[in-house]
């Protein structure tokens, strides 16, 4: 909660402008929503009036209030429930809300060949079908993060083994498994 209010550095010797003053004229961008050390309803709190009036009240420790200009772009994202960490009357006040659905088979393959090939490796179609095996398997849609991230570790454990830079199904099985973790039920959870 400090980072939203006028804070002192004693090192620097200045004052130093809550991220909201910063950002002004601009994006503030909030990843993973709901994954901060304070409860989300202590953050959207403090700028539902902001985003309803546009200007926030900054309090300065020698007790002096001044009022700044809340002109800037919110954007919030999470991979949780919006219902769960907001209430309704928040919800409505952001009034654009977009989910990402996972990508068709299709485009996921493409996005695979694209990356592989951007950085210089071969993924053979029997590694292909392993990983929509395992997709079907263990119930994961074909998220976009996916391919990059499997891929990065392909790359990690071929470069780690000093083996020709191809992608097979036993490395592809094995970055899955590095990748994500096993629930008890033998299924994977990202």
């Amino acid at each position: 909660m400090d980072m939203l209010e006028v804070n002192h550095s004693e090192h620097n010797r200045i004052w130093i402008a809550p991220l909201q003053m910063i950002a002004n004229n601009g994006i503030l961008v909030i990843d993973d929503l709901g994954r901060q050390p304070m409860p989300v309803a202590t953050l959207l709190n403090r700028w539902i009036v902001p985003m309803e009036y546009n200007y926030d009240h900054l309090s300065l420790p020698n007790g002096q209030q001044i009022t700044i200009p809340f002109v800037l772009t919110m954007a919030f994202s999470t991979n949780l429930d919006p219902q769960t960490i907001a209430d309704p009357a928040f919800l409505r006040r952001l009034g654009y809300k977009i989910q990402f659905q996972p990508l068709l088979e299709n485009d996921y393959i493409n996005l695979w060949s694209d990356l592989s090939e951007n950085k210089g490796i071969e993924v053979l179609s029997s590694a292909f079908e392993t990983l929509l095996n395992l997709h079907s398997l263990h119930k994961i849609g074909y998220f976009p993060c996916l391919p990059k991230d499997i891929l990065g570790i392909s790359q990690d454990i071929i470069q780690f083994e000093e083996i020709a830079p191809q992608v097979d199904s036993t490395i592809l099985q094995r970055a899955w498994d590095l990748y994500f973790t096993a629930d008890e039920h033998g299924g994977s959870v990202l």
